[in-house]
Parts: C-alpha cells; structure tokens; sequence
C-alpha cells in the first residue's frame, strides 16, 4: 500500500470567519465557494470547524440570518502536521465526522482534511486503480432512501448521518432526484420553510450505470455531460448506491498529484528563465526592430497582394476539384447502376452454391462502391455551396430512435451492449433538418460498431439550456473501442483521414463520412467534437441549437384536430396483395388519390404518362426492384418526386442503399399510419386540411378483444396498422392459406438447391409475418436467411425443422377467432 502524507490531501484554501459573524455569512461562503468546512476564529483564539451538516442540525431551531456563530455548539479543530501519513492519520480521529486542521513546518494552517478524505486516500493502491469497480465506492459511499411525498424537516437526521449527506427521492419505486444537504441550503436560503416536500429542491435530472463500469469511463461521463453524482444500479437492476464525483477524483488525484506538482513546479522554472533570456534579447533588437518597420511594411504590402492572388488561385483550384468530383461521381454511378442492376438479374438465374456466393460477394463490394461515391457527391456539393438545410419540424426523440433502431441486428450479431437515455426536458417538436440530423447519428453509430469489437455502445440525446423559443441540444455516441490517440485527433475531420493508415489497418472506409458529418453540423450552426485516448473507448458529440416551432399543423394533428389532404396524388408501388390494400385504404382515408403498381416497370411506366406527387416504392419486387426503378425515375428526369421506400428490412445496409438509389425516405414495414402522415405534411404541408378531431368516435384498441392464438403476439401494433379487427381476422385467414403454400414451395426450392429464389421467398413471406404479428417465425426466417448460404447441411436442418414447427404452430390450431 502506498503512503500518502495528509498535506497531498488537503482542502485548500483555508476559509477563515469570526465567531462573531452570523451564521448566514457561513451559508453565503459555502454555497459561493462550493466546500464542506470553515474554520472558525473563537474569542479566546482557538480554533474550531463548522460544516454543512452543523448548520443543518441547528436550522429546525435557529434562523440563521438572526444567529450567531458563537451561538452554535463548537466542534473544536484538532491539528495535524501535514508531513504525517494518512493511515497516521485516521488512527488518530476518534469520530467518523472528525476533521483535523493541516498545518506546515512553521505551525501555519493550510487546510484542512476530514474522515473521508484520508479513508478514500489510504484504501486503495495505485496498481488497483486500472482494475478498481464502482462497487466498492458503492460501498463507503451508500445513500439513504426516502419517498418524494415526506417532509425537508423528516429527512435531515438521515442527511446529516449519511456519508455523503445525500438522500434519493423515490417515486412509485423508482429514483426521481436526490437531495443534498447544499440543495436544502440553498433552498431555505430563499426564505421557505422546512414543511416543504422533497419534490421542491431535489436535484435532477439522474444519472445511472451499471456497476461493473471503470472508475475513469465514469469519471469521464460525469464530466462530459456536468453530473455531479451516478446512481449505481447491481446486477439485477436495482439501486445500488450513489458515487459523487469528488469522491473517484479524489481516489485518482491522490496517486496523480505529487508527480504533476513536481512536473508544473520543474516547469514553471523553465519558464521563468525563458522570460528573462526573452526579455534581454528584446531589449537589445528593439532599436533593430524599429529601423527595420518600414522595410518589412513594404515587404507586407507586397506580400499581401501576393497572398491575395495566391488566394484566388487556391479558390478556383477547389472549385475546379468540386466540379470534377461531383462530374466523376455521377459518370461513375451510371455505370456502377449498371453492374447493380445486372447482378440483381445474375442472382435470380440458376446458379450453383459457389456462383451465389461469388454474385453476394460481388454485390456486397458493389453497394459498398456506391456509398463512397455517394460520400464523394455530398463532399463535392458541401465545397461547391450547393449543399441545403431545409429547417422544418421534426421530432428529436423519434430521429433517435430510428437511427438505433437501424442497429439493433448488428448489435446482436456481435454481441455488444447497444443502450441509450434520452433527456426528458427535450421538447417534443424543434425546427431543423431531421434527415441530415439523422445521416450524421447513423454515421456515428456506424463508426462506433465498426471500431468496438466488444463491450458497450452508449447514445445519449441530452437537453443543455432553453431560452425563449431555442434550446440547445446535445448528441453522444459514446463506445468501448479501440479509442483515438490525443496525436492522431487534431485532423480526424479532415476529408480522406482515417485514424489508422498502415497497410494492415483492420478497419476500411474512405474517411470521408466525419469529414461530412462536421460539414453538416456547421452548416446547421453547431458544433461537433471527439473526447478519446487509445484504448480506452471514444465519445463523439455535437451540438445543435435550434428553434422550437410553434402552432404548427404538426404539433397539433395528434390532440386537437384531425389531417387529410386535397388535390394530392400518390403511385403505390407493392407486389405484396396485403400490404397494398392496407396502405391503399390508409392513403385514401386522408384523402389521397391512389394508383396501383406491383412492380417497378410499371410504375415506371405509369410514371412516364402521369403527374404524380409522391411514390411509395416497396424494395424487393418482381421484374424491376424498387432500386432499380428508384436510379431509373432519376435518370430520367424526375429529380424533385418524392420517392418513400417502404421495406421489411430494418438494417443499416438497406436504409443506405434506399438514400443511395435516390429515395428520400427510407420507411420500415409494418409502419404506423401516423408516420406516413407526418411524412406527407413535411412535403405538402400546403395541402393539409384540418378539422376538428371527434373524441368519442376514438374506439379502444380491438386487438384485446381476440381470444390468444398460437404464434401471434396480439398487442396494440396490430391495432396500430390493420384498420379493424374484421379486416384484420379476413387477411389472417387468407395469410395461414397462403403460409402453406410458401412453405411446401421453400422446401421444393431447397430440394433442388435453389437457394436465390429461397432467399426471395423468404424475404416476400417475413414482410407478411410481420405484418400479423408472428415474431416466432419471423425470427425463424431472419436465421435461415443469415445462414441460407452458408455450406453447412447440419445447421441449416435445424432451421428449417424450426421454420416447420412455426409454421405448424399458426397454420394447424383451429380457433373460432370471430
């Protein structure tokens, strides 16, 4: 164990007061200064301490801008020479609460230390701070618990004797705030009584981690995001304990501050010799200096014109780079448009195992082609000025979680912790550009799984001020990796840098995408930074000021009025008979005038000989996919049409190939109505028409009302997406028939080894299982679609005997659902 001497641990400065003093200056000196102790002069020159729980224990009694100091009860200060060791230290205090005056080799006071500072500075060892838990400050540093509906005056015995003076304030089970001893100081300060409840000046808002988290990743989220305590949760989820931050910085100050005293003090010598060095070569040039002004003057105006032309030169040097990369760009795309669409055809012919293999492959580095000339394009548009913010309103709360949801899959392929909070006081509405918003989350969430091969991913969405109708809002993306060193971090937004750029680096990519993401936060007014040190995990955040929007159609629609539309087209396209009907009545139930299309030839066709406002493209089709018809609406001209693409998959990889064929947006199936109204309004919000809303004509939920049926989870997204339950229970029964069918045909399929047309069959019959509920079996063909062309006989027996048991479970029970 390594010795510490008392004087590395002392707080300082000393504050020093009267006896004579009211007690209200000691309140104004602790709540300004921000410490726990002042030292007290008595009338008969000793020397006693008054701390924050004294005050307290007096405060029920006493008004403190009426009260002596002299009046309370003394705690007399015991001195301690400072070159003593802590553990010397803490023998000699009797009390837990005892605080002990530090004094220098001349007998000089100069600060003082308390039971808990030597404690925190003698148990640990510098060799285990890199494997210290939170646990065991959990454990010296516990809280008490109270209910929010109890009394100030009914806490303060248990605020006084707690070891960190701090309380949680529980409501309904669950920790709504907590109580310090400051808060309550500061509260009575203002003139209010203690038969206050706990809800008046509890802090908020809280924050929680888990207990086997490091002592510097919470040091550092602490820091990051201005908390002051975490509320410690164990294994089970259940409150564990609260850590103040003084308390890990103590721990980590201890072992730390001596060398960096002796480093400053080595410095600030080197520093002093080099001001005096500096000052006597200044006054010897200072007649040279002066001789020489009008000679460099003449030589700065020349060199002024010359930086002026040179500067021209370099302007229309970059405009010329922006012309060529956005020309390049989009002459490449044509024929990487090609190579997609040809592929697409190779993978629906008769192939064998290994050409499949060789066409996914192939199809894989195709996309992944097109997404860095995407970068390229969005690079080229940002140094050209021709890439826009539209501001318009959006939820925050519901961008955030479509970007995660974007990588829930990912996270559980390799195992990694994927949580986030998301601040309360958030508004519900702001005004801003959600997909560009969400183009630089997705980015950063990317970035994080690409270098964290296991641990954790943190999001937070965090609220720091309001004013008037702004706010400012924070976004961080926080992550175990393999971290940044503090060297490589000064240009990691410059275009084409990549934090590794050997030959062996593990990570690809073209280094562009943070690049654009600082491009796109400055271009919104804000401010993006990375916190990072190798190995120990990074965190990217940027911040947004933006306006909340007021008596907006879209902050209204869901509370006080109904929204159709007038005079607005739109071409559904859907080979699915189920998922075109539900969408088609859905459409013109807000008034919406619907044409039909079930592949993208013709609705590329259709298209051609008529004007319509919006297309909604389903992905996977027969003839022409929606990508494919997507690049060729574009091709042809149609560049303002807003193109929704409507797919079952979620993943990261199809939302980017969407945005990449050219679709606006990327909406999953099943999706809730609601959702595509909101996406109309923000394109045609000179086309909604509102009428009052008729509460009573709001029917509960019918999902509740059906008796259980084998493989379906009956729950309120059901109700969410079918329009009744009549509707509900004819396509159900349409759905078990055509279930068959699809499952004797996968297994024809399978029989010849015909695993391209499986994986389309597959896919088709997952959007439809979604659609009515049958998690099970979704989840049974998400596996056999991973693993279709993996060469192994065994496994995919096994999954295909659970695809059958699935099926069997919904097809073979006969129930009287009406």
């Amino acid at each position: 164990m390594k010795t510490v001497k008392v004087k590395e641990i002392q707080t300082s400065p000393v504050i020093w007061l009267s006896e004579r003093e009211m007690l209200s200056a000691a309140v104004d000196i602790i709540m300004s200064k921000r410490i726990h102790n002042i030292v007290i002069e008595n009338s008969d020159q000793s020397l006693s301490v008054l701390s924050v729980t004294d005050i307290l224990n007096s405060v029920a009694q006493k008004a403190w801008t009426q009260t002596p100091i002299s009046a309370l009860p003394k705690k007399i200060l015991k001195l301690i020479d400072g070159e003593k060791s802590t553990i010397v230290a803490s023998m000699a205090m009797e009390e837990s609460d005892e605080i002990f005056g530090v004094i220098d080799s001349d007998g000089v006071l100069t600060g003082v230390v308390s039971y808990q500072d030597i404690t925190d500075a003698t148990e640990l060892s510098a060799d285990e701070l890199s494997s210290i838990s939170l646990n065991a400050i959990v454990l010296r540093n516990s809280a008490s618990t109270a209910l929010h509906t109890a009394m100030l005056h009914e806490v303060l015995h248990d605020l006084n004797t707690s070891p960190t003076a701090c309380l949680i304030v529980l409501k309904e089970g669950k920790p709504c705030g907590i109580i310090t001893q400051r808060d309550i100081i500061r509260f009575l300060n203002t003139g209010k009584s203690l038969n206050a409840s706990l809800e008046a000046c509890m802090t908020a808002p809280l924050f929680s981690v888990t207990g086997d988290i490091s002592v510097t990743m919470a040091l550092h989220l602490m820091q990051k995001h201005h908390y002051r305590r975490i509320i410690v949760l164990d294994e089970r989820g259940l409150l564990a304990g609260v850590v103040p931050q003084k308390a890990i910085v103590r721990i980590l100050y201890n072992y730390t501050a001596k060398q960096k005293w002796d480093s400053y003090a080595r410095l600030n010598e080197v520093l002093a010799k080099e001001v005096a060095l500096r000052t006597q070569e200044l006054q010897k040039h200072q007649a040279e200096l002066e001789a020489q002004v009008k000679q460099r003057t003449k030589e700065l105006v020349e060199a002024n014109a010359q930086l002026a032309k040179a500067k021209q030169e370099a302007d229309d040097a970059n405009k010329a780079k922006s012309i060529f990369l956005a020309n390049m760009s989009h002459e490449i795309r044509t024929p990487m448009n090609a190579v997609l669409g040809f592929l697409e055809l190779l993978s629906q012919t008769a192939l064998d195992t290994e050409q499949i293999h060789y066409a996914a492959k192939t199809h894989s580095a195709a996309n992944s082609l097109l997404g860095l000339l995407t970068d390229i394009l969005d690079v080229s548009k940002i140094e050209a000025g021709k890439f826009k913010i539209h501001a318009v309103p959006f939820k925050p709360q519901e961008v955030f979680s479509h970007s995660l949801g974007l990588f829930e899959l990912e996270a559980q392929k390799k195992a990694i912790l994927l949580s986030y909070e998301v601040d309360q006081n958030v508004p519900e509405y702001l005004l801003g550009d959600p997909e560009r918003i969400q183009q630089i989350i997705i980015n950063l969430i990317s970035n994080a799984f690409k270098f964290t091969e296991s641990g954790s991913i943190h999001i937070a969405l965090c609220m720091h001020e309001i004013k008037a109708n702004r706010c400012s809002v924070e976004f961080a993306i926080t992550d175990t990796g393999m971290g940044i060193a503090k060297e490589k971090q000064h240009d990691l937004f410059d275009s084409f840098t990549q934090v590794d750029t050997s030959s062996t680096r593990k990570q690809g990519g073209s280094g562009l995408g943070l690049a654009i993401c600082k491009h796109l936060v400055e271009a919104m007014g804000g401010s993006i930074e990375v916190e990072s040190d190798a190995g120990e995990g990074s965190t990217f955040s940027f911040t947004l000021n933006l306006e909340i929007p007021e008596d907006r159609v879209w902050q209204v629609q869901h509370h006080h009025k109904q929204v159709a539309f007038k005079h607005l087209s739109a071409l559904l396209v859907e080979d699915d008979d189920d998922n075109r009907e539900v969408a088609s009545k859905y459409l013109m139930q807000m008034g919406i005038v619907v044409d039909e299309a079930t592949n993208g030839k013709e609705a590329l066709e259709k298209i051609r000989l008529a004007p319509y406002d919006i297309v909604l493209m389903d992905i996977h089709m027969p003839v022409m996919n929606g990508f494919s018809c997507a690049r060729a609406i574009r091709e042809e001209g149609f560049t303002a049409l807003p193109i929704i693409a409507l797919s079952a998959c979620a993943t990261v990889e199809e939302h980017h190939n969407s945005i990449a064929a050219g679709m606006n947006v990327h909406l999953t199936k099943p999706f809730k109505p609601k959702d595509l109204q909101q996406i109309l309004v923000h394109y045609f919000p000179h086309k909604v028409v509102e009428f009052p809303k008729n509460e009573s004509e709001i029917a509960p939920c019918w999902v509740y009302e059906l008796q259980p049926i084998p493989g379906i989870e009956l729950d309120a997204s059901l109700c969410n997406y079918w329009i009744n339950k009549e509707f509900f229970l004819v396509k159900f029964e349409h759905f078990t028939h055509a279930l068959v069918e699809a499952s004797q045909r996968l297994h024809g399929l399978l029989q010849h080894n015909n695993f391209s047309q499986s994986s389309q069959l597959l896919h088709k019959l997952k959007g439809s299982t979604e659609l009515y509920g049958a998690r099970t079996l979704t989840a049974c063909i998400q596996a056999l679609e991973n693993n279709l062309f993996e060469v192994d006989d065994a496994l995919l027996g096994k999954l295909v005997d659970a695809f059958d048991a699935a099926v069997f479970e919904i097809t073979n029970v006969q129930l009287n659902l009406r």
